[in-house]
């Protein structure tokens, strides 16, 4: 059977004719490609001077070339159209890995890459990063786009810039020349130029901009005129400062000397290149000139600054004439050195073609960047931490939405009596399916990922916690109505009990489906299922049993998680060969049992804090700063659960051993700074404003409370992730300690602190944090580091019939996320 071809996605701002090198290269870069076997497509600008061409794609908003580079509102709407575009397009394509070429398009195009599981490698053609040229402003942009865009490789065709790359966070970016067409006819120098080489012009070919130092040839030019040397100068290429150009010409009295021919095709560029006397590249700031290569190929001596690459690449005097950037005089005097030694100049342009044959073929560059291509797609996985986290903070932002949306609704169809009671036993519900889950949610992550088991595990977590979903809700609804007696139809209506009971296994179950994705590295199902099914499933409800009463609001929210969780168990048995058998699998039971209980104790401990601050501020507060105090916890859960999403996924991919626990702790860290920073910058300084959106006195009321959650934020992120560690090394006791250290500092000093208020409580939260941080950085600097579990070995493997259990190839490189259902809590195992 012929083996399957490669699939490269380009990406890049221009393609021919647009001017500019990176539309050369990839333009070359794919016929070389397509002849080496792989397939290419190209996602580019929606630019008019872009040729068509079979398997370019266009996008964004209509851009001139001029526009391409700028940052404008338009450009900005642009690159979000294109990011909308980017997921459809490498939905339907599916290619095996993204080559991008240009930063802005590469963080456009990120989102879909990362949540479809597609490596992407960049090439940096020209970067900011270290150049004093740009703006820092410029310079930390590009840094922190490079850094958000999970590349397998960052290449750069400057070998210069490396440190600067190195010291802005791409610590293994490296170098990969630019190559250029070795079928460059050679340029016949004896013919092109009269005696002293004055009868034929020089050349510049480039984009009409301040970066290319036009102006300082110009300036060179009548430097040369003073002293009674006049060489022409052909000028091809478009941009903004064409009129001031020509301006400074006729200034200058050189005007008659120099040709602005504007943008040419490339059989006319290479007309010009065999007639020309020297190709003259002034430019301030350059990667790898491309028009350098190719005067190179075709044997045309050079005339260049040391801007980007070029000390790297040209020996001055040997391949070419090498100055100073922006310094006028410099050039002036390597052009007269040029001009009076043609022979030199034609000994130097045979040395550069030999150099381009050597170094800079396609052929060559296609087989560098194949084998580039496929540790890019082998090392795809360990994107798998990004991916979870990205799409579990999108999956709860999109909960987050709905839940507020829902209650909105509630609030407008139902009344505020019916509210209140549909609260009450939404709330009693998830607290006995969050306690049904005896510890399988974290147990799921532990053990599936490599395992050769799977639907044993995946029946005996299912059941247990059904099993005990079912035992624990008929007895809440035996019990609930004597402490709250309006809910007393649950026990004098067994429909109502039935959806009760079946709406609490039916969330358990879609909670450990949630960790289950998560651990087979398919956290989409997450987003799409959670996200979208269950939050339209809900909205859907809510007014379609808008006469229901407390029960129609329950109902309706319970719709969307039996939607989700149907939905969720039908992909695993389809995409990962999950096969049901109805069983609680004894030797799976025995094998996990101990780590299962003591998380699950460590989960139940975890709880009492969040649920314990709504009960004691109402308790200790009264009923209206309960209010406020709980409006601005709400906000904070957000954040925290965006914190929470990306810790649990770190625990998924430690559980996969395949990198050491330290590598994917420092990714998790990076990851958490991008996240965290921003939402304690969001907390602290719009702490009013998000209050107000639920009313008036909230803002008054809990202000400064939503600040000190908002500070404690970073805290939060750094207790998940000390008790990533613990988890990882099996260490249940160290585990439940910790936990419990943290649970009694905050509870107590809610209870000491009751007097100051709101921000007494929050402060307690942020103490008792703080607290169970070093408790937990204690018990990890003193707890022995565990072998990883082998999944692959539960006591008894007599059946095999799971053996082959895999996942598709589309979903194998994606991440899981933790359950929405307890997203919110700090620190959940």
């Amino acid at each position: 059977m012929a083996e399957e071809q490669l699939h490269v996605l380009h990406v890049t701002k221009r393609m021919p004719s647009a001017t500019g090198g990176d539309a050369v290269v990839v333009s070359e870069l794919r016929r070389a490609q397509h002849a080496a076997g792989m397939t290419t497509s190209v996602l580019t600008s929606r630019c008019r001077d872009i040729d068509d061409a079979p398997g370019l794609h266009r996008t964004g908003l209509p851009l001139q070339q001029h526009q391409i580079d700028v940052i404008s509102l338009r450009r900005i709407v642009s690159l979000l159209l294109t990011a909308v575009h980017a997921w459809f397009l490498v939905r339907r394509t599916r290619p095996d890995v993204v080559h991008v070429h240009t930063v802005d398009l590469g963080a456009a195009i990120a989102p879909a890459c990362l949540l479809l599981g597609v490596p992407r490698v960049i090439t940096l053609h020209g970067t900011s990063i270290g150049n004093a040229y740009f703006s820092p402003a410029k310079q930390r942009l590009e840094a922190l786009l490079l850094r958000l865009g999970g590349y397998a490789e960052i290449m750069t065709v400057d070998p210069t810039t490396l440190p600067a790359l190195r010291e802005a966070g791409a610590t293994a970016a490296k170098a990969v020349l630019n190559a250029v067409p070795l079928d460059q006819p050679s340029r016949l120098d004896a013919e092109a130029a009269a005696p002293g080489g004055e009868a034929a012009p020089l050349l510049f070919v480039g984009r009409l901009e301040r970066v290319k130092g036009v102006d300082v040839l110009l300036d060179a030019l009548a430097l040369l005129a003073a002293g009674g040397r006049r060489p022409r100068l052909d000028v091809v290429g478009e941009g903004s400062e064409r009129e001031a150009l020509v301006a400074q010409a006729a200034r200058l009295g050189i005007a008659e000397q120099v040709r602005f021919l504007g943008r040419l095709d490339q059989p006319a560029v290479a007309e010009l290149r065999r007639s020309a006397s020297a190709l003259v590249l002034p430019s301030r700031y350059e990667g790898l000139a491309l028009v350098l290569l190719e005067a190179w190929a075709s044997e045309l001596p050079v005339v260049t600054s040391d801007a980007g690459a070029v000390p790297e690449v040209c020996r001055d005097g040997v391949d070419a004439l090498v100055v100073p950037v922006d310094d006028a005089a410099a050039l002036a005097g390597a052009l007269e050195r040029h001009l009076d030694d043609p022979a030199a100049a034609a000994q130097r342009a045979r040395t550069a073609r030999r150099t381009a044959q050597e170094r800079h073929s396609y052929p060559a560059l296609a087989t560098a960047l194949e084998d580039i291509y496929a540790d890019a797609r082998a090392a795809s996985g360990s994107s798998a931490l990004v991916v979870n986290s990205l799409a579990q903070v999108l999956a709860t932002a999109a909960m987050a939405a709905s839940g507020a949306l829902f209650w909105f609704l509630c609030a407008r169809l139902y009344p505020a009596h019916d509210v209140g009671l549909a609260t009450a036993l939404i709330s009693a519900s998830s607290v006995v399916s969050l306690a049904s889950l005896a510890g399988f949610h974290t147990t799921f992550l532990r053990y599936l990922p490599g395992s050769a088991h799977r639907s044993r595990y995946l029946d005996t977590g299912f059941l247990v916690s059904a099993v005990t979903g079912v035992v624990l809700s008929i007895g809440l609804v035996l019990v609930l109505p004597e402490v709250a007696p309006e809910l007393s139809r649950l026990r004098t209506d067994w429909t109502a009990a039935a959806a009760f009971v079946l709406v609490t296994v039916a969330t358990s179950v879609n909670t450990l489906t949630d960790a289950a994705f998560m651990a087979l590295r398919a956290a989409k199902y997450n987003l799409l299922f959670d996200g979208v099914l269950q939050s339209a499933g809900r909205l859907l409800g809510v007014a379609l049993l808008a006469s229901g009463g407390y029960l129609g609001i329950f109902s309706a929210s319970g719709a969307g998680t039996l939607l989700a969780t149907a939905a969720s168990v039908v992909v695993l048995v389809r995409r990962f060969a999950y096969r049901p058998r109805g069983r609680i699998d004894i030797s799976v039971l025995t094998h996990v049992r101990a780590y299962a209980a003591g998380n699950h104790l460590a989960f139940v401990v975890n709880l009492v804090p969040t649920l314990a601050i709504p009960v004691l501020a109402l308790h200790q507060l009264g009923a209206t700063q309960a209010a406020h105090l709980s409006m601005a916890f709400t906000v904070s859960n957000v954040f925290f659960g965006a914190a929470y999403a990306i810790t649990a996924a770190t625990f998924a991919e430690a559980s996969y051993a395949e990198q050491p626990l330290a590598q994917v702790l420092r990714r998790s860290a990076r990851v958490l700074a991008v996240v965290v920073v921003p939402a304690t910058l969001i907390m602290v300084v719009f702490a009013g404003p998000l209050l107000s959106v639920f009313g008036p006195g909230y803002a008054d009321g809990a202000s400064t409370a939503l600040v000190v959650f908002g500070l404690s934020t970073p805290l939060v992120a750094a207790y998940d992730l000390a008790t990533v560690v613990l988890r990882s090394r099996q260490r249940s006791l160290p585990h439940v300690v910790v936990q419990s250290v943290y649970c009694v500092t905050v509870v107590g000093c809610i209870v000491a602190w009751r007097g100051a208020g709101p921000v007494g409580t929050a402060a307690a939260w942020a103490t008792g944090t703080a607290v169970g941080l070093v408790a937990a950085l204690i018990a990890v600097a003193r707890t022995p580091r565990a072998e990883v579990p082998d999944t692959n070995n539960t006591p008894d493997t007599t059946n095999t019939a799971d053996s082959t259990a895999s996942t598709d190839g589309a979903d194998s490189r994606i991440p899981a996320t933790p359950p929405p259902s307890v997203s919110v809590v700090q620190g959940a195992p």
